[in-house]
């Protein structure tokens, strides 16, 4: 359940970020603002779905399988190269 939503809040962060990258959030302008307000609203999203999943894989060993860890793992690796990508 956070899994799924951690992957679509990345999805989310990169859709925007490609906006950006499209010239469709041209510098200094009110859609650059309001891309970063976005993105901030993203990246707390992404941060409760870490947290859920924390404590449910602390609280339930189901949860932090090999599987779930693994692609756990390989989401974070795209939501930080994103966040380096956008200067987050």
């Amino acid at each position: 359940m956070f899994l799924n939503s951690y992957l679509s809040f990345v999805e989310s962060l990169e859709n925007y970020r490609d906006l950006r990258d499209l010239g469709q959030v041209p510098p200094g302008s009110d859609a650059e603002k309001q891309w970063r307000i976005t993105l901030r609203m993203v990246n707390g999203a992404i941060r409760n779905a870490l947290l859920e999943m924390d404590k449910l894989e602390r609280s339930n060993s189901v949860f932090a399988s090999d599987g779930r860890t693994q692609r756990r793992a390989e989401i974070t690796a795209t939501h930080e190269r994103i966040k380096r990508e956008i200067g987050a």
